[in-house]
């Protein structure tokens, strides 16, 4: 995956490594996090024990944390650099005592089975999308990047064992990439879509509930 401007692209996003900005750009945390919080202030939406499924370098979910709407949040993710880049942001924020890491693919390596809520911005579309630029999407100057949930398996690892861990998902979602039947259609049986909206011309989110 190449980049155009990247040294302005870390300097806007205020990384100082590719790697670290390869982690924010895929995790896409910049842009989706207002929406995200907006979307929990207007439900009014707090939870004790959050995991940020996809974490990338956990942005999202150490902002959330900090913010009060989580108490404690773990993160996991496939790619063996969120360990580093996250457990060092919780060490600098002092959130030891509130934050674990776990990498592996969705819950492959996670613990703990008593999660109030799994929260995740997950890989949109089906192929990439690397040159939407701001007057497109509403993103500054940087190009928009997105990864791919091929055959939507990312989203079908998390729902088949969704149940075993959490009582309630939180995603993401783009207009352009899936829609309510799509996840619909990839949900188990034991899962249902407690409540949808649509953010924005690009965003919709959905808070799943299992049963």
């Amino acid at each position: 995956m190449k980049y155009s401007n990247v040294e302005k692209d870390k300097e806007h996003f205020n990384v100082d490594t590719h790697e670290k900005l390869y982690l924010r750009l895929t995790a896409g945390s910049d842009w989706i996090l207002p929406y995200i919080k907006d979307y929990l202030t207007k439900h009014n939406l707090t939870f004790k024990k959050g995991l940020e499924m996809g974490a990338g370098e956990g942005h999202l979910g150490l902002e959330l944390l900090e913010e009060g709407f989580y108490k404690t949040m773990d993160f996991a993710d496939i790619n063996p650099l969120s360990e580093k880049y996250i457990t060092k942001e919780i060490k600098d924020r002092g959130l030891e005592d509130k934050c674990r890491v776990f990498i592996g693919d969705t819950f492959e390596n996670v613990p703990d089975t008593d999660y109030d809520n799994v929260i995740c911005n997950p890989p949109h579309y089906q192929q990439p999308i690397q040159q939407a630029h701001s007057k497109e999407v509403g993103m500054g100057y940087m190009p928009f990047v997105a990864s791919v949930d091929e055959d939507w398996k990312f989203r079908k690892s998390i729902f088949k064992d969704l149940n075993q861990y959490a009582k309630s998902f939180i995603t993401l979602e783009s207009v352009w990439g899936s829609s309510v039947q799509v996840l619909e259609y990839l949900m188990q049986d034991n899962q249902e879509i407690y409540h949808y909206e649509v953010l924005n011309k690009m965003w919709w989110v959905a808070h799943i509930k299992t049963i």
